[in-house]
């Protein structure tokens, strides 16, 4: 069994670069292919320091997650039996990643795995520079308790990506394209397996080349028309491009 970790990118700020950095650094124990998938108008020369895979998708409008997470399938999927996607802010202990992996190996799981239930610890910025130089899982603090099995971090096998027809790439920029797939797992009747890890999220400033505001305001209410009801989802879900 093949596994490819994706991590979405578009250079924004050093921050993201470093803990993008972190967590690639961090997970090569793991041996599993590593890819990043760059967004932006040329490539960042900057992220070949990192010694992993990259896909670049040239995009020279707004950063679309979306995009992004279905041209790293069409590029990866006749590799790899299952497609770990996460985002490039987010860290896991690599524990509980193995621990994932080895279950996948040896039957104990299967299909779509969310390894944290809404357990989501956001670490500030005074603590993230603590982390990356010592990284460490003692943190302790509010969890952000979230139902969302397809934000951050999950694991889905390819040909369950291919049944639920990819990300919408609708939304724009980034933020409730996530949503949507949970509605689809939801109305298509696809179970998954919600996990007990604990998901930490590393502080960055907000991404100046996506206004957030703009994104949330239209992506829910695109979220809200075609995907809450099942009657009007349907429908819609049919005329959806294979991918």
């Amino acid at each position: 069994m093949k596994f490819a970790y994706i991590i979405p990118f578009s250079y924004s700020d050093e921050h993201r670069f470093l803990n993008l950095q972190t967590i690639i650094s961090y997970y090569k124990p793991l041996n599993i292919d590593i890819y990043i998938i760059e967004q932006g108008s040329s490539h960042n020369t900057k992220l070949d320091e990192l010694g992993v895979n990259i896909i670049f998708y040239k995009n020279d409008k707004m950063f679309n997650k979306s995009k992004g997470n279905n041209f790293a399938y069409s590029k990866l999927k006749l590799k790899y039996d299952i497609l770990i996607y996460g985002d490039s802010d987010l860290i896991l202990n690599i524990t509980d990643m193995s621990t994932i992996l080895i279950n996948y190996k040896n039957g104990k799981l299967s299909g779509i795995v969310s390894p944290y239930d809404g357990k989501l610890l956001y670490l500030t910025e005074t603590q993230v520079i603590s982390f990356r130089n010592n990284i460490s899982f003692d943190y302790t603090g509010d969890y952000l308790n979230v139902y969302q099995p397809f934000g951050g971090v999950f694991f889905i096998p390819t040909e369950m990506y291919s049944q639920m027809k990819g990300f919408d790439e609708n939304f724009i920029g980034y933020g409730g394209e996530d949503d949507a797939m949970k509605w689809k797992a939801k109305h298509l009747n696809i179970k998954v397996n919600m996990l007990d890890f604990v998901a930490y999220h590393m502080w960055h400033p907000r991404n100046k080349q996506v206004n957030y505001m703009e994104c949330a305001k239209r992506n829910r209410t695109y979220l809200i028309d075609n995907y809450y009801n099942k009657d009007k989802f349907m429908p819609f879900f049919e005329k959806m491009k294979t991918l």
